[in-house]
């Protein structure tokens, strides 16, 4: 009898603790990413790299950017995550001054392939692109506020440190590139349409509000910073 009563509360206590070690297994985790922070410190620096008609600009810009994500382990290999992340600047291109951003939302399918800190991120997103543009001339002053939506689909590599687990605090790095494929019509096209007169001395002449050079300006902050390019974080969080 005694045999069987020692058996049994064995067994008890076995499941006890499978049921107990399920139940404290951490699945929650809460990440900020100040990978954009960088980007936006950086921003004049980066865009001139980009665009040689940013250079002279380079010097009086400002920017930034931040993210956070929530990510759900669902196994030991295999985790999704929702991310929201905004990226804003000002900076000029010749008679056009620019207050530039853009808020994504983003869903992500993450896999860790051997069962450790590495991980292959996947994503897909939706960006709204906002351009503000402003004319440099005293006289007029015109302003142009412009907006596109863009479909993002992303990948990245990267490695993740749990310390004090099951628990506690993450850190996380990755590189990665993201696409953007634009929806609806360009609203960056009534740049090309919008012009006002100004009269240097001498002579008279005619310019452009925003020509090829700042459209281009803005474009190439576009593909390269705000919606496609390179992308990096640098996230710490905590997992519960």
């Amino acid at each position: 009898m005694l045999r069987k009563f020692l058996s049994v509360l064995v067994l008890c206590l076995l499941v006890t603790g499978i049921v107990c070690a399920e139940n404290t297994v951490t699945k929650n985790i809460v990440t900020v990413d100040v990978g954009p922070v960088f980007t936006g410190l950086f921003f004049g620096d980066i865009a001139s790299f980009f665009d040689d008609n940013a250079k002279k600009a380079k010097d009086d810009s400002s920017g930034f950017g931040i993210a956070a994500q929530y990510e759900r382990q669902i196994s030991d290999r295999f985790s999704l995550a929702g991310r929201f992340a905004y990226l804003g600047a000002k900076t000029y291109v010749r008679f056009a001054d620019m207050d530039l951003s853009s808020f994504s939302i983003e869903g992500h399918g993450r896999y860790y392939p051997f069962n450790n800190g590495l991980f292959l991120d996947g994503m897909l997103g939706y960006v709204r692109f906002m351009a503000d543009l402003s004319g440099r001339d005293p006289h007029t002053g015109l302003n142009m506020n412009l907006a596109n939506n863009y479909l993002k689909l992303g990948a990245k590599l990267g490695w993740r440190m749990d310390f004090g687990k099951p628990g506690g605090l993450i850190l996380e790095t990755a590189l990665g590139y993201s696409y953007g494929i634009r929806i609806g019509s360009d609203d960056l096209d009534k740049i090309d349409e919008y012009s006002y007169v100004f009269v240097p001395m001498p002579p008279p002449g005619e310019w452009k509000f925003a020509s090829s050079v700042e459209r281009n300006a803005v474009q190439a902050m576009v593909n390269q910073l705000f919606i496609s390019g390179v992308r990096m974080t640098i996230g710490a969080g905590w997992r519960f």
